[in-house]
């Protein structure tokens, strides 16, 4: 469980992590809001999306889909929770609340379980305030085409070496839909994390995991399922696979009216973009992700279309994918969803698809940012113990934390010392050149080129203490050395580059009630107009404030 007294909250404002978009959606600005359907604060604005998803604003789900969906669920051992979920969506008396990634061998980055966990405990929220049942959905993005994205995972081991399982070349075609990367190619990714995790508390619970990937999972969109099954087993949460016929099949309707309506889509996509760079913010989409918003799929990769070929392949029954444009659109007109839990990267896009809900005549699911977070192992929390650094200092500049760790490690009176020679041999040259300079007008210049080479040689001798003593730190805790790797990876926020199964192994199976914990606890500040970014560790003693 999590112990809120080992919390750091950051505002996000502070990070350095988030674009003015997102930190403009975080607080709730007038304009940003103005491109969703209302604030994600308000709990009356999430009951009147229940009331419209319940009343006349009905999915375009079928009973076919619902059965492939139970079918996949039994084959993949869905928790008792999650079939109950999955019944009471296709009974039409629950609501969903969606959150979504790609696929990746180790389940994706820490952020991926973030997103689903924070739709956890919204739709708790939304069932306790509005009596309407509400089941967390995991929508698997198994139909995006980005290997580059999703070939390498990373991962750390018991002392925080770093490790990494990337995917051969060979198991994607060009075009090829990830999800359909075959299981067997998993398999030295997983063996490979295994190893380095063997030693670790979450060691067991996390290879079982992979045990029934390997088992139950056909392809790497339905390793992810399963992946995301077993760690939220407990909370009900649902998986879709758009790849399902039946989920293409129930798309057809919204994509017969895309195809009479694309010229005023992409319209309202670019009148969108201009409108959010009048104000100052980026664009996430750009003339060629909106200029067509279909692919068709053959033999399992996404062959690009224009207008007159999606229009064949629509007439002749044969499978078609959306892109980044219509995905959203298509899992709204699809499921009963009243919430889509986002990052800053969902929202940049989601910005500038509100006119594309209207005229694909979709209502527009409300919008919830998702838990964002540092955990920090336990070499972080030994560090802010026993030295006194602050947290936040340790993430956002780990080696520059770690120099003025050590640098307080040399003993005050050496270092007093050499101080006080130092400045006492600057001074007396700096005093020898004006009596110089009655010897001879060049020698003042003579004088400084000595003061600046004894200085730079004090420097040296005070690198070289400094230098004995982070030896002998780094002797005593090996692990310091690699916090840079596991805080702030590549430079890029932690939840971005870790897996949460790392995560996971490090922890063991506090790990996923602590994070059920925090995105609960997100969900009530968010609410309160008070979100953060969490500096977290949950076996730790409090550590010291930041």
């Amino acid at each position: 469980m999590l112990d809120t007294a080992t919390l750091v909250r950051i505002p996000p404002r502070e990070t350095g992590f988030f674009d003015s978009l997102y930190l403009d959606f975080l607080s709730d600005d007038a304009f940003v809001s103005s491109r969703f359907p209302g604030s994600y604060r308000q709990d009356e604005t999430w009951a009147e999306r229940c009331r419209r998803r319940l009343g006349t604003s009905r999915p375009e789900a079928t009973p076919a889909l619902w059965r492939e969906a139970m079918e996949a669920h039994v084959r993949w051992g869905a928790s008792e929770a999650a079939r109950r979920g999955l019944e009471d969506l296709a009974s039409g008396k629950a609501v969903a609340v969606v959150a979504g990634q790609q696929p990746d061998a180790l389940g994706g980055p820490i952020f991926t379980l973030a997103k689903t966990l924070t739709a956890v405990a919204l739709a708790r929220r939304i069932e306790k305030q509005t009596g309407v049942r509400a089941v967390p959905v995991f929508w698997c993005a198994s139909e995006d085409s980005d290997f580059e994205e999703i070939r390498t995972v990373r991962f750390t081991g018991a002392a925080l070496e770093p490790g990494e399982g990337v995917l051969p070349e060979s198991a994607h075609p060009a075009g090829g839909l990830v999800g359909e990367i075959p299981v067997a190619v998993l398999g030295d990714t997983w063996d490979k994390a295994r190893a380095a995790w063997k030693d670790l508390p979450g060691a067991a619970l996390v290879g079982e995991w992979i045990a029934r990937a390997q088992t139950r999972a056909r392809d790497l969109g339905e390793a992810q399922a399963v992946l995301i099954l077993a760690a939220t087993a407990a909370h009900g949460v649902v998986v879709v696979d758009p790849r399902w016929p039946a989920f293409r099949a129930a798309s057809r309707g919204l994509y017969g009216r895309y195809l009479e309506r694309y010229t005023a889509v992409r319209e309202h996509v670019e009148r969108a973009g201009r409108a959010l760079v009048e104000r100052g913010y980026k664009t996430a989409l750009e003339e060629p992700q909106f200029e067509f918003s279909l692919f068709e799929v053959l033999d399992g990769t996404r062959a690009k279309l224009d207008p007159a070929r999606a229009r064949q392949a629509f007439d002749a029954g044969r499978p078609m994918v959306p892109n980044v444009v219509l995905r959203p659109v298509v899992q709204d007109a699809v499921l009963p969803s009243v919430g889509l839990v986002a990052g800053p990267g969902e929202v940049a896009y989601l910005a500038q698809l509100r006119g594309v809900y209207e005229t694909l005549d979709v209502a527009m699911t409300g919008v919830f940012p998702r838990l964002t977070s540092t955990w920090l192992p336990d070499a972080a929390m030994k560090l802010a113990r026993e030295f006194d650094v602050p947290l936040w200092d340790l993430v956002k500049d780990t080696d520059g934390a770690m120099r003025d760790l050590v640098g307080r490690l040399v003993p005050a009176p050496v270092k007093n010392e050499l101080e006080r020679l130092r400045r006492e041999a600057n001074d007396g040259l700096r005093r020898f050149g004006e009596p110089a300079s009655t010897v001879d007008a060049s020698l003042p210049q003579l004088v400084e080129s000595v003061r600046s080479k004894i200085d730079f040689q004090y420097g040296r001798l005070l690198e070289g203490v400094v230098s004995k003593r982070k030896s002998a730190f780094e002797r005593a805790h090996p692990a310091a050395a690699r916090l840079r790797h596991a805080l702030l990876p590549q430079g890029r926020a932690q939840e971005r580059r870790i897996t949460w199964m790392d995560v996971a192994a490090h922890e063991g199976p506090e790990f996923t009630l602590a994070m059920a914990d925090l995105t609960a606890l997100h969900v009530e500040q968010c609410f309160g107009g008070d979100p953060a970014h969490y500096l977290v560790h949950p076996a730790a003693e409090p550590g010291p404030p930041s």
